[in-house]
């Protein structure tokens, strides 16, 4: 066997090891992590019935106190407690939306793939037309170099990545100028090249290291999001045999681009 034969076995054997791992942590997540996620849910709905009926009958309760204890009783019902109860709630619902996004990444990882010529100039289309109204709003103007080089490829990773690249150039593009995007590609001997170019906000050098890691986000937050869109972008892009990378200037723009392996059926994304 070539050296790089056993080269492309090893990585090969070392993303399923990785993926054999986070399946085990995903199973945690699921399980371990859910009941007393549930319970937690549950015991906190309980208590914001009760402090239903304890506010119900506090005016009638009141007159019985003394007037020290009146104003503690009063503000520890009607402000301290239910606001105590929201900020639970708050984060229950956020861990339970953390807990999915996982088990959304384990179920990208271990995705089967189906393989077919695909139509790029058609995928972008059909996202862009998905974005309609976002681009109208912004008045932003998209130029798409055809043709773009077809892919072999899986259709709904390919159009769960464009979603993700081309919502993003949309949502965090500079409301200070015009919005331009550029989509283009290329094919050279061993993959397939897509990029995805904008003059957006850009991205801050010492963010960059937190676009590809799960629940960081850079930059401004004024859109809501938990972080994931471009984890699982990568995810996608890697079952491919390709890589997802990022090039942007802060107040210039952000060039995203994604490769995909031309060889991928015959192992390069490793599919199965």
């Amino acid at each position: 066997m070539r050296d790089e034969d056993k080269t492309k076995q090893q990585l090969i054997s070392e993303l399923r090891q990785c993926r054999e791992e986070f399946k085990k942590f995903a199973y945690i997540v699921s399980h371990d992590l859910r009941t007393p996620l549930i319970n937690l849910k549950g015991f906190s709905a309980e208590l914001g019935f009760a402090l239903e009926t304890v506010q119900s009958s506090l005016d009638s309760l009141l007159p019985h106190l003394d007037d020290s204890q009146r104003p503690a009783v009063t503000t520890a019902i009607r402000e301290d407690i239910p606001e105590s109860l929201e900020f639970i709630q708050f984060s229950v619902k956020r861990i339970d939306n953390f807990m999915n996004a996982v088990l959304r990444l384990s179920r990208l990882s271990r995705r089967d793939l189906k393989f077919e010529s695909l139509d790029m100039d058609a995928l972008v289309q059909g996202v862009l037309e998905t974005l309609s109204d976002q681009i109208g709003q912004r008045q932003v103007e998209v130029n798409v170099k055809n043709p773009l080089p077809t892919v072999v490829a899986d259709r709904d990773s390919m159009n769960e990545i464009l979603v993700v690249i081309l919502k993003n150039a949309v949502v965090y593009l500079d409301s200070s100028r015009p919005g331009v995007i550029e989509v283009g590609g290329r094919r050279n001997s061993t993959e397939t090249v897509f990029f995805v170019r904008d003059n957006g906000r850009g991205i801050a050098q010492e963010d960059m290291h937190k676009i590809f890691e799960p629940f960081r986000r850079a930059g401004r937050q004024d859109f809501p999001g938990e972080g994931m869109g471009l984890v699982y972008a990568q995810t996608l892009v890697r079952l491919h045999g390709g890589s997802l990378k990022c090039a942007s200037e802060l107040g210039v723009g952000s060039e995203f681009t994604f490769t995909i392996s031309n060889d991928v059926m015959q192992g390069g994304g490793d599919a199965q």
